[in-house]
Order: structure tokens, then C-alpha cells, then sequence
């Protein structure tokens, strides 16, 4: 581990990851700390799910560059939660991407499906993983103003 406390694969897929993103946007991700947040929710998942948190962390710091423009730092953690709860469903998929219409949602929609397929995992993780892929889209077709 370094001193950010990442494997050399976490480190690999964080820095091709990053890679094609503008060094000036990097830069502002580091002024905000979300990129230093990132690393410590990647940290989290992969202390949280053991050696398959390790592989989950690394496929999502491979895609940092789809991912990090979407999620704020108040939304990152409640992402992070929820596809650990439902990583058991169909994990690698839902670290490496949103589903459809997720990331054209502004950020209250976003956690309200967070927190809705949270309610759902206690009941069914295949419920809450149906709910996260198909809510978004749904909601994308309904105007912004008369969204909940």
C-alpha cells in the first residue's frame, strides 16, 4: 500500500482513471477535495467488502473519469453505500457505471434513488438493484419542475 493507503492496482486504475482527464480539472478536484474523497470512499469499499472490495474500488477508480464530474462530495458517500448494499446483484457493472438517465438527474433526484433502493435492500438486494437502474430512467422522462 502507498501512502493514500492504495493497493498498486487501486493506484494503477485511479491513475488510468484519471488519465484522460484535463490536468487543470484534476487540479480543481483536488482543490475541492472530491479526488481525495474519492480515494478514501474507494479505501472504504475496499475495507468494507475485503479482497472483492479491493477489485470493486479499482473498477471504480478506472472509470474517476465518468464518475467524479457526476458525484459531488455530499452524494459520493451515499453512492458508495448503496452499490456496496447491492454489489451482490450485478457489483462490477454498477462500480464501472450509472445506469441510464442517472447522471442526468440533478443531484437531489440522484440521492433520492440512492436512498430509496437503501429502503429496498432491506427487503430484496435484486428490488433495490431493479430500482436503481430502472427509477432513473423513468424519472429522466418526467420535465425537472415536476420531479419529486
Amino acid at each position: 500500500m502507498d501512502a493514500a493507503g492504495l493497493t498498486a492496482e487501486q493506484r494503477t486504475s485511479l491513475r488510468d482513471g484519471l488519465s484522460c482527464v484535463a490536468p487543470h480539472v484534476v487540479r480543481d478536484w483536488l482543490d475541492e477535495e472530491r479526488l481525495q474523497d474519492w480515494v478514501a470512499q474507494g479505501r472504504r469499499i475496499a475495507t468494507t467488502l475485503g479482497p472483492r472490495g479491493e477489485r470493486l474500488s479499482s473498477i471504480m477508480f478506472a472509470a474517476s473519469a465518468d464518475l467524479l464530474p457526476v458525484l459531488g462530495r455530499m452524494e459520493m458517500g451515499e453512492w458508495t453505500r448503496f452499490v456496496c448494499d447491492i454489489e451482490s446483484v450485478d457489483g462490477e457493472t454498477d462500480f464501472a457505471r450509472f445506469p441510464d438517465g442517472l447522471a442526468g438527474l440533478d443531484r437531489n433526484a440522484r440521492i433520492g434513488v440512492y436512498r430509496l433502493g437503501r429502503a429496498a435492500v432491506y427487503h430484496s438486494r435484486a428490488a433495490a438493484a431493479g430500482i436503481y437502474h430502472a427509477l432513473p430512467r423513468s424519472l429522466a422522462a418526467i420535465a425537472p419542475p415536476l420531479r419529486p
